[in-house]
């Protein structure tokens, strides 16, 4: 097999499983395009005959809508496991005719036998190899369980039998891990989406009139303000209840130096000095000062409130409950988690033959170390120490761990059973419980 990027054969996989490369004599470019158009035009017409809008379809395979528009409009071919995640969805809707799934791998094979698309071939055929592995997998799955059920009885040539279907099983399934590794070392020399043109395309427009919208918003809520703090400023200051300080000419009686009169003399003549006529005229020094401080000083606006992303908010719940983690994989940013089958956005998976054990691919997993159940910023400190690449954890009944998904969210989990099945492969599981949450301080990325 033909090592991208080397310039060797890849001696990891027998010689058998050597794809084929296709016809000698292939279509040109004019023909090529012709057969991806084709191809996108039946998957516009599968998707909108089924009831499938493309929010719908975002969401469940994980396709970003231009991608899914490049497909559609035979720019970009898709990968075989998007074909099948869409006819499995499009099934669970209003159902497939007969005969369409054939015909989508008919169009499909028809694009890929063009000059270019030599890559993407040999990730189709290792992944139909793959398929195939698995149902035999299966198959042998089934006749073991037969003849191990309790209470069958098997004779000389019936455990003969189930020796070498064991046998078998255990090498098929060393072969569909070489496979799954291959497949995986091909896929990483496949280009990335292409980025749109600068300054065209609708998502670039809506992002400038929110932008716009945003800064008109922000100017709108500043004049608020400035309006709401001159008002308050200019405002006249309200009336107060203490009666004005007295005059100083008035404030208390001039000393008296007239003896007292009596009847026989007249009364002594007046001074000019009015005496207070109650003893309550005068206002306390405290009472004055109070008065005029209110009228210097015009009170204070109160700032508004912080906006910032993590202002007050708290976490939310995303899902809680159980669920189990296989070896095809468990995506737990599905409300509830699901098996993902083809193990491509699973956040945890069993191991091939310990059913105690959970891997997950460059995404935080860790085990939470005796004492109080976590919280958030317990599970985001132990996510810090975490190395990056493949984290794998032994497990037993009890544990807990802290799961970063791949879009972000935060799963606090606790085992509650584990099942293992020696080399039962597809069998190796373990049974969790918990709660998945939406963290304010991590942004959730859709599309993991």
């Amino acid at each position: 097999m033909y090592e991208y990027g080397k310039g060797r054969q890849d001696p990891r996989l027998p010689q058998k499983h050597v794809p084929a490369r296709g016809p000698a004599g292939r279509a040109g470019t004019a023909d090529g395009a012709d057969a991806s158009v084709r191809l996108g035009s039946h998957l516009r017409v599968l998707r909108e005959g089924t009831g499938l809008s493309l929010r719908h379809v975002e969401r469940h395979l994980r396709e970003s809508k231009s991608s899914i528009g490049r497909f559609e409009r035979g720019e970009r071919l898709p990968r075989k496991t998007y074909l099948d995640r869409l006819h499995r969805l499009a099934a669970e809707g209003r159902g497939l005719r007969e005969g369409v799934t054939e015909l989508t791998f008919l169009l499909y094979e028809a694009a890929l036998s063009v000059d270019g698309n030599r890559l993407l071939l040999d990730i189709y055929t290792h992944e139909k190899l793959a398929d195939r592995l698995r149902a035999r997998i299966r198959e042998l799955t089934a006749r073991i369980e037969e003849l191990t059920a309790p209470g069958a009885r098997r004779d000389a040539a019936q455990d003969r039998e189930l020796v070498a279907y064991t046998g078998e099983r255990t090498q098929q399934g060393r072969e569909l891990a070489a496979v799954e590794a291959e497949i995986e070392r091909l896929a990483s020399y496949l280009p990335p989406d292409p980025a749109p043109p600068a300054g065209s395309g609708r998502g670039l427009r809506i992002t400038v009139a929110l932008l716009v919208l945003s800064l008109v918003a922000v100017s709108a809520v500043a004049m608020t303000l400035l309006a709401t703090r001159n008002d308050r400023s200019t405002a006249a200051p309200p009336p107060s209840s203490t009666p004005p300080p007295a005059s100083p000419t008035t404030a208390a009686p001039a000393p008296s130096t007239a003896p007292p009169a009596t009847a026989a003399t007249s009364p002594a003549p007046s001074t000019g000095v009015t005496a207070p006529s109650s003893p309550t005229a005068s206002p306390s020094p405290t009472t004055s000062a109070a008065a005029a401080a209110d009228t210097a000083a015009p009170p204070t606006p109160t700032p508004p409130p912080s906006t910032g992303p993590t202002a007050g908010a708290a976490p939310v719940v995303y899902w809680s409950g159980t669920a189990w983690i296989t070896f095809d994989g468990t995506d737990f940013d599905s409300d509830p988690p699901t098996v993902d089958g083809l193990r491509a956005h699973a956040d945890l998976l069993a191991s091939l033959t310990q059913g105690e054990r959970i891997s997950t691919y460059g995404r935080g997993l860790a085990l939470v170390p005796p004492g109080p159940d976590p919280t958030l910023a317990d599970c985001n400190r132990l996510f810090a120490d975490v190395p990056s690449g493949t984290i794998n954890l032994s497990l037993k009944t009890g544990d807990r761990i802290c799961v970063l998904t791949g879009e972000k969210h935060v799963a606090i989990l606790t085992v509650i059973a584990t099942e293992p099945h020696g080399g039962q492969f597809e069998k190796n599981r373990l049974k969790v419980s918990g709660t998945v949450w939406t963290d304010p301080a991590r942004p959730v990325e859709a599309g993991h």
